[in-house]
């Protein structure tokens, strides 16, 4: 008898060889995830449903919102900044931008521009350190705009704290639009210093010629110059260290307010007369009214610059220069010298401020004055 021969069939004779089997159950597992994922993506994407996300920058909120939701946009407000320029409200920015493809729904975050401008919590810092006091308030936005000395057993200490003239309390809920009391030292300075101009600039107007008319006599400056020693004797009396100030004995930024600035520029306006120290009067000005000696010494020789330059500019445009026979390199090198010695007579002149007494001074313009008056 012959054998019966009996054929498995190929899914017999796969699964009867253990590994072919696994491999091919692991095969098609990982057909079948791809295909349930691409399934899920294609509903849950909503492909060919894409449409223009608008360029919302510079419309309103309420239009942006209505041109979102006639697009089947959801507009979400993201941030919000105050740019006095622009109106309350306004789209700024957005995310996506303008132009870009998107699906149906999808989320579009706007920074609009705020009604008003945003307020900070004032920190309260009395009963702190003057440094802590500083930190915080810096941390937090703002400057201290002036300091008032008193006498009190806690050195350096903040005592009380005012904000508008109105003290400031534990218990006070105070909030002020950010940068209200933001004004960055560079600025305060320059706008000093621009204050301290009016006078001289008012008196080289509108009364050049009377000035002018001054310089011819040798006995105005044997009096200018007793004026100025007196200046200074007094000046130096009222600065001492220890002795009780005329004025209260404030610290303001850049160690001088605007109406102390305003003053020093008054001095350096009658300083205009011949044999009256532009340097002396200034700075004795400054200090009778409660200028720091080291303060006062850099501003008195920075606010001199601006009339110079400026005289010096006028005498360009008036032709004055035009006629001088003087050679070119001469010039520069003129300009050289006298820029290098007058940045080292100044800073000589700053440290004797700052150290040395001014009465020495005085008495070298007494005894000029008493020259004057006696050979004259």
């Amino acid at each position: 008898m012959g054998k019966k021969v009996v054929n498995k069939s190929w899914f017999a004779r796969l699964k009867s060889k253990p590994i072919l089997w696994n491999l091919t159950l692991i095969a098609v597992t990982l057909v079948l995830l791809l295909l349930l994922s691409y399934i899920a993506l294609a509903v849950g994407t909503r492909h060919g449903m894409r449409r223009t996300v608008p360029d919302f920058t510079g419309l309103g909120l309420k239009d942006a919102q209505y041109y979102a939701e006639q697009r089947g946009l959801n507009l979400i407000i993201n941030d919000s900044l105050y740019v006095p320029a622009y109106p309350g409200g306004m789209v700024l920015e957005q995310l996506p931008k303008g132009g870009v493809a998107v699906k149906a729904g999808r989320k579009i975050y706007v920074t609009i521009n705020s009604f008003a401008q945003k307020k900070l919590p004032m920190p309260y810092v009395a009963g702190r350190s003057l440094r802590q006091a500083k930190n915080m308030l810096e941390g937090a936005g703002f400057e201290i705009e002036q300091l008032e000395y008193v006498e009190d057993i806690a050195t350096n200490y903040v005592l009380q704290q005012f904000l508008g003239g109105v003290e400031v309390t534990a218990e006070s809920e105070i909030k002020v639009e950010k940068g209200t009391l933001v004004c960055n030292e560079q600025t305060d300075y320059l706008l000093k210093m621009v204050v301290s101009m009016i006078p001289v600039f008012v008196v080289g107007v509108f009364f050049k010629d009377q000035v002018e008319s001054l310089f011819g006599s040798i006995t105005v400056v044997g009096v200018a110059l007793v004026m100025t020693a007196l200046l200074l004797f007094f000046s130096d009396y009222a600065s001492r260290p220890g002795r009780k100030s005329i004025f209260p004995a404030n610290e303001y930024r850049n160690g001088l307010s605007y109406w102390q600035a305003f003053a020093v520029g008054l001095g350096q306006a009658f300083a205009v007369i011949p044999g009256l120290s532009r340097s002396g009067t200034t700075i004795s000005t400054g200090l009778i009214c409660g200028v720091r000696r080291e303060s006062m010494a850099q501003f008195s020789f920075l606010m001199v610059l601006v009339p110079i330059l400026g005289e010096t500019f006028l005498e360009i445009v008036g032709g004055e220069f035009g006629a001088s026979s003087v050679g070119s390199l001469s010039l520069v090198l003129g300009f050289v010298s006298a820029f290098l010695s007058g940045l080292f007579a100044c800073k000589v002149m700053i440290a004797l401020v700052k150290k040395a007494r001014l009465s020495w001074f005085a008495l070298y313009c007494l005894l000029a004055a008493a020259a004057i008056f006696i050979f004259a």
